[in-house]
């Protein structure tokens, strides 16, 4: 109700993994459904990253149909894929697993998509983000909701999901994988979080949740207030570097980043480094010069105005 994530008549698409969150998510949707009068489903992606993944799957096909819902499944061996074409194992997991639900939710007029994030994912979120250097857009976390996709369990602390599962008896699945602090979100969530709880402060999991509802307005300003330097024509988006070069260096920045994403689609793997060596070219005298980011993407100046090719 506080973000207005659902309206009666919606059709919603649940993730369900089977671990305690989505578990919750689940059960808290049906709960809600009949007073929010909305449809729901659930839709589960086996990664293939563990032996015993078919379990789960079978865990939350056998739970939608103890309760009359709608069931969706799909699966890719994500080891495999990194194996053959590289990157990173998490990333790629997640690309794979939200192409997924998004086209479920094309294929079968799902209007919103709900994932059970939880206050301690955005804890973990902002966290990771800080440690990598981002900036307001980074730091801003999990986002409640952008566009049909939903998180309404983004308030709740993991202990209160857990609570919540215990007092309804609600089983659900143990993922190991999350144990592992070989990966950099689980050292922040089984060894830097507890360290801030106990030694810093008990209310840390809120106080980064305010900062980043805090950083996502900030961002949100900056990108409403910075689109009018981002231009367009046949070749693409660019930039006329004589509108930006005497502006504040904050608005440089956010017209760069603002820029590299109408670009690229996206800002993954875009660091401050990045976004200053981009900078950098705002001045007239670097015409010429060029900056290489990552996926293949150059940045020019040309004549005074900045363009981005993809280069072959």
């Amino acid at each position: 109700r506080k973000y207005r994530m659902l309206q009666p008549g919606d059709r919603v698409l649940a993730a369900v993994s089977g671990g305690p969150d989505s578990i919750a998510l689940f059960h808290l949707l049906l709960q809600f459904r009949k007073e929010l009068g909305f449809l729901l489903g659930a839709a589960h992606f086996d990664h293939q990253m563990r032996p015993d993944s078919g379990a789960d799957l079978e865990f939350v096909q056998e739970l939608a149909s103890r309760h009359s819902v709608a069931f969706f499944c799909g699966s890719k061996n994500v080891p495999a894929l990194v194996k053959a074409d590289g990157g990173n194992l998490e990333e790629v997991a997640r690309a794979c697993r939200l192409e997924f639900l998004g086209a479920i939710a094309k294929r079968e007029n799902f209007g919103k998509i709900a994932t059970g994030h939880t206050l301690n994912d955005q804890a973990e979120t902002v966290l990771m983000k800080l440690l990598r250097g981002a900036g307001s857009a980074g730091l801003g976390g999990i986002a409640p909701k952008v566009g049909s996709w939903i998180r309404p369990v983004i308030e709740v602390s993991r202990p209160d999901i857990l609570s919540f599962l215990r007092e309804g008896g609600l089983a659900f699945r143990q993922d190991v994988t999350n144990l592992d602090t070989g990966l950099l979100r689980n050292r922040i969530r089984h060894r830097l979080l507890p360290l801030l709880e106990a030694a810093y402060s008990h209310r840390i999991l809120e106080k980064l949740s305010s900062l980043a509802e805090i950083e996502r307005e900030t961002a949100r300003y900056w990108r409403w207030h910075c689109r009018r330097f981002i231009e367009r024509d046949d070749s693409g988006p660019l930039i006329r570097v004589e509108r930006l070069k005497r502006r504040p260096v904050a608005e440089q920045r956010e017209a760069v980043r603002l820029f590299i994403f109408r670009a690229r689609g996206h800002l993954r793997r875009i660091s401050f480094e990045h976004t200053e060596s981009v900078r950098r070219l705002v001045d007239q005298r670097a015409g010429g010069r060029q900056v290489v980011l990552p996926g293949g993407w150059e940045i020019f100046n040309a004549g005074g105005v900045l363009r981005a090719r993809k280069r072959q």
